[in-house]
């Protein structure tokens, strides 16, 4: 286990405080009196941002017993939830009372990390109060230091905690091997489906015109994480195949919805987090012919005209059609819907 508390001073937010005992307090590690957060009324709740996901191995709160404190000023329970996505998490990944050190097993992955407080403290019901929350990483988490694709770029630039990339390649180029390499050697790779050696290129891939997509599944040696990094690979396509001139994306109330990349009509898969309470999205696409034939997940429409698509929590792959039969374009949004 990690000995880095990795919610020191990351911004927090609570339910409400009373002053001076802010949030902040809650995350600086300090044992003092006085350094604390106090807030009134339940149930209730503290939120870090940790900024980035981290595979979170062991949580700990400290009641203010830990610094001197009678013994009824604890709270009765606490709850930890956690999202990757959500900012106001609603999955309870563990619960404990009065002073917590605990290992969550397995780990859980997540960018923000709430307690939660059902009742307050022993002393007075409607108060929490807390010394510190700290947060600590799980041995071997299942990351990738270094991905590459055999003489091509990947866009945007390898991060280990990014696992979405793109490459463009010509139509000339039929196959590519993939290079990942792990964290910790006994990590276990897939790519496509096949085993990777840490650091070793895969098999040759075969490649498609239009979108590719390869998964780079990542498990630890425990087999406890499990982390997929995705890698699109876009091989161009025969330039006289109708294309579209935009997709467009709506919500309820007709929010417009976000989705990377940018639209670029000879690139082929895209993709949009939504919340859960998104049970469906309209999809427009607009072709930049005239009388070419559209389907949105197999239903014809016409060229600027909305299609209703329903949502099931997780990935939607939304398939769109332009032209037809062998002169055609095929278009992929993914929508993946918060899961509650």
């Amino acid at each position: 286990m990690s000995t880095k508390n990795i919610a020191r001073h990351k911004p927090v937010t609570a339910h409400n405080t009373i002053l001076p005992y802010a949030p902040e307090r809650a995350v600086d590690e300090s044992m003092q009196l006085t350094k604390r957060w106090l807030a009134w009324g339940v149930p209730g709740w503290l939120t870090v941002d940790l900024g980035e996901t981290f595979w979170v191995g062991r949580w700990v709160v400290y009641p203010l017993t830990h610094a001197g404190w009678p013994q009824d000023y604890v709270v009765y329970s606490t709850d930890l939830r956690g999202s990757v996505d959500n900012p106001e998490p609603k999955t309870i990944m563990d619960s404990a009372g009065g002073r917590v050190d605990q290992q969550l097993r397995p780990p859980r992955k997540m960018r923000y990390a709430m307690l939660s407080f059902p009742r307050g403290m022993h002393c007075n019901p409607n108060l929490i109060s807390i010394q510190d929350f700290q947060l600590f990483e799980a041995e071997n988490p299942p990351y990738l230091t270094a991905l590459s694709i055999e003489n091509e770029s990947l866009h945007p630039f390898f991060n280990p905690k990014k696992y979405s990339y793109n490459v463009d390649v010509p139509q000339s180029r039929t196959s590519i091997r993939v290079k990942p390499t792990a964290l910790h050697s006994q990590a276990q790779i897939k790519v496509d489906g096949e085993n990777v050696a840490s650091g070793t290129y895969s098999q040759n891939i075969h490649l498609q015109q239009g979108d590719n997509v390869i998964p780079i599944e990542v498990t630890s040696a425990d087999g406890q994480m499990e982390d997929t990094y995705m890698v699109h690979v876009t091989r161009e396509g025969d330039q006289t195949a109708p294309s579209l001139n935009s997709i467009e994306l709506r919500g309820p109330r007709s929010n417009v919805i976000n989705y990377q990349p940018e639209f670029n009509p000879k690139h082929y898969t895209y993709r949009a987090d939504v919340p859960n309470s998104y049970q469906s999205v309209s999809v427009t696409a607009t072709a930049q012919e005239s009388d070419v034939e559209i389907k949105i997940n197999g239903r014809a429409v016409e060229s600027g005209h909305r299609q209703e698509v329903d949502l099931h929590e997780g990935m939607n792959e939304i398939e769109i059609h332009v032209g037809h039969n062998d002169e055609a374009s095929h278009y992929i949004m993914e929508v993946i819907r918060e899961d509650v």
